[in-house]
């Protein structure tokens, strides 16, 4: 899955293939922050990705199942 998040930033999170899954965590193995939490938050669940909401704050999985966090950053 590759997220694109605008000024040529990007994040891209795979699975490795030909491998055995690895134990998950609970806790999230990578956090996002953005100005557009409503945007990537849209996207995600446009994809299908598996979410928790707290607050302002997405909880989503990538394809692997790791916990990625999704921050909401403050507008200037």
């Amino acid at each position: 899955m590759i997220m694109e998040f605008g000024g040529g930033m990007f994040v891209a999170l795979f699975e490795p293939k030909g491998e055995p899954r690895r134990p998950k965590s609970e806790h999230p193995a990578v956090a996002i922050y953005t100005r557009d939490i409503d945007g990537v938050f849209a996207r995600v669940k446009a994809e299908g990705h598996g979410y928790t909401e707290r607050g302002r704050i997405v909880f989503a999985q990538d394809p692997a199942a790791n916990v990625v966090e999704i921050v909401p950053m403050p507008t200037q």
